[in-house]
């Protein structure tokens, strides 16, 4: 993760750019203490969300850094700050992270947990329980990746990061309606699912 003083470093460079400044524009120093006081606020919130889309801790870093060099470019060619800097940052995350997992063609490392998964069912000193539920947790985001990425994104906003519906609306872009009817449809999906997932095994 970039320090503080490479993300100054990149506000400096983009200001420096900037061939004129409006007579109003607050000074290099104020802007890029603005910004680094945002990515103060939202990088640990982010770093968690971009975590729990990706499940790969370098990939949240790369994105969450992406994220703040595009505020910060934003910021300084816009000339204006940024209004709702949160809401913001977190649309970005997402769009990158998306942009991300679609090239990789991947939503989880399924490798990765098959490997975990053989690993422990060979493994007589780990508890039945604990292989089973990490089974269906691994379902559930299998089921999750097979919902629109906007049902991904409020599920995750909702349930995970416990987001209330408002700030989910600002985030989405929405109405706060709309996100309640998202959010119910998409809940009802992944129990329907999930049931009969889980029906298809006990019957197997």
């Amino acid at each position: 993760m970039k320090r503080l003083a490479s993300y100054g470093a990149v506000a400096e460079t983009e200001y420096n750019v900037m061939a004129t400044h409006p007579a109003d524009q607050p000074s290099s120093k104020d802007i890029i203490q603005e910004c680094e006081d945002v990515i103060h606020t939202y990088q640990g919130p982010l770093l968690g969300y971009a975590g729990k889309l990706l499940q790969d801790p370098v990939a949240a870093q790369d994105a969450v850094q992406e994220a703040f060099v595009r505020y910060i470019r934003y910021r300084m060619r816009n000339g204006q700050a940024i209004q709702k800097a949160g809401s913001w940052l977190y649309r970005v995350t997402y769009n990158i992270v998306m942009d991300a997992m679609r090239k990789q063609q991947r939503w989880y490392n399924v490798q990765k947990h098959v490997a975990e998964g053989k690993e422990e069912a060979n493994d007589g000193s780990i508890p039945e329980d604990n292989i089973i539920k990490k089974e269906v947790n691994y379902i559930a985001w299998e089921l999750l990746n097979e919902l629109s990425e906007r049902e991904q994104q409020i599920v995750i906003l909702k349930v995970i990061e416990r987001k209330s519906y408002r700030d989910i609306a600002e985030i989405m872009e929405i109405s706060v309606g709309n996100v309640g009817f998202i959010l119910h449809t998409a809940m009802k999906k992944l129990s329907k699912r999930m049931k009969q997932r889980l029906n298809s095994y006990d019957e197997a």
